[in-house]
């Protein structure tokens, strides 16, 4: 089996893979190294031998990248022309009003955390409770336990 003219790794693998699993004999793993990579377009073979490949894995995954290095050869190089927000605003000069506005959002940030701070440490989430909410077991009054009741005992 050989790739086509045009054809990609990826197809390639998934064509010999099913010939693979189809054939009428188990082929041991040396068997589908070699023949996969004989398989290669020469200008992939050469690339993809370089690796001298011990199983299929490993053979596959030499081609892969042979083919990878063969289309960045064949592929001009792009400029890279950024059309987003976020580039433009990473590249553009920081201005002293920048930078202060920077330090407020920085120090509003650290008044919230201080505040979720305080809240977390709170009763409610310490296991205190607050005495209003309390009612007493001796006589059934709000804010005291009964071991400190301060009615008198009957």
């Amino acid at each position: 089996m050989k790739q086509g003219q045009g054809e990609t790794i990826d197809a390639y693998i998934k064509r010999y893979r099913k010939l693979v699993e189809r054939a009428e004999r188990e082929i041991t793993e040396e068997e589908q190294t070699i023949k996969f990579t004989e398989g290669l377009l020469p200008v992939y073979y050469s690339f993809a031998t370089m690796g001298n490949a011990v199983n299929l894995t490993e053979a596959i995954s030499n081609a892969k990248k042979a083919e990878r290095g063969v289309t960045r050869q064949l592929t001009p190089q792009q400029e890279f022309i950024p059309d987003n927000r976020i580039y433009e605003e990473m590249n553009k000069e920081v201005t002293q009003k920048d930078e202060d506005k920077l330090e407020k959002m920085v120090k509003e940030m650290k008044i919230q955390l201080l505040q979720e701070v305080r809240e977390n440490n709170s009763y409610r989430n310490t296991g205190y409770r607050n005495n209003r909410e309390v009612i007493c077991y001796k006589c059934e009054k709000k804010g005291h336990y009964a071991p400190n009741c301060w009615e008198e005992e009957t």
